[in-house]
């Protein structure tokens, strides 16, 4: 069976499950996300219409409310180090509480995926393939970039051992070497979905999007823990 028909396959078993990536990177599967968000910025740029769109597939569900009040609970420890000259247990007691009030305290995936249609004009609209772009290269035609994170469970343990200094935690990055996103169904400022085909120097996956419009997403970081 040829890589395409694969694809296609992989897309029919997939259809209509949401925010999915069906492939295996680093011998490790990745699997259904809880959530899909994304963001969308309109500018103008030497005279001409742009229009970026920013996909995020999140482990927690209700991200759009879940994750920033997750990083400010990780910024909320990490200043009382200084504030209140917490020990280690004391603080990683702390970061432990602020990880399982907002989710599975579990090894877990988070992608991002950035789509960029330029040139376009006014009332072009956003739907339609865009191809992998090189990180060097220059394209003028719609294009995307993705990174994939693959974080380990934040435990007790992983972050009595970065407040010593042994090591730090925070994710893996895979960043996209090849591909096609395809945009299917766009309402501005209110949702997006579409089909995923990826690879990356450590695997590939496949799967499909079905995000809602999220307007605190602009700066979200891919990586971070203990604080920002």
């Amino acid at each position: 069976m040829t890589r395409a028909s694969l694809f296609a396959l992989s897309l029919l078993t997939l259809s209509g499950c949401g925010n999915q990536l069906s492939g295996t990177i680093d011998d490790l599967e990745v699997g259904e996300f809880a959530d899909g968000i994304y963001f969308e910025l309109r500018y103008v740029e030497d005279g001409i219409d742009q229009h970026d769109l920013f996909v995020w597939l999140m482990p927690m569900e209700d991200s759009c409310t879940v994750f920033p009040s997750l990083l400010s609970g990780l910024a909320d420890a990490r200043t009382a180090i200084d504030e209140q000259s917490l020990a280690a247990e004391d603080y990683c007691a702390m970061w432990d509480s602020v990880w399982t009030e907002h989710m599975d305290t579990a090894p877990f995936w988070m992608a991002r995926y950035a789509l960029r249609a330029r040139p376009r004009g006014a009332d072009a609209g956003v739907t339609g393939s865009y191809p992998w772009l090189s990180r060097t290269s220059v394209n003028d035609n719609p294009v995307f970039d993705a990174d994939l994170a693959r974080y380990e469970t934040p435990s007790f343990a992983a972050c009595a051992s970065e407040f010593e200094g042994d090591s730090l935690y925070g994710p893996t990055i895979h960043a996209a070497t090849g591909g096609t996103i395809e945009v299917t169904d766009h309402t501005s400022d209110e949702e997006m979905s579409g089909r995923i085909d990826l690879s990356f120097e450590a695997g590939e996956a496949s799967g499909t999007f079905e995000t809602t419009f999220c307007p605190g997403a602009a700066d979200w970081p891919l990586e971070f823990g203990l604080g920002l």
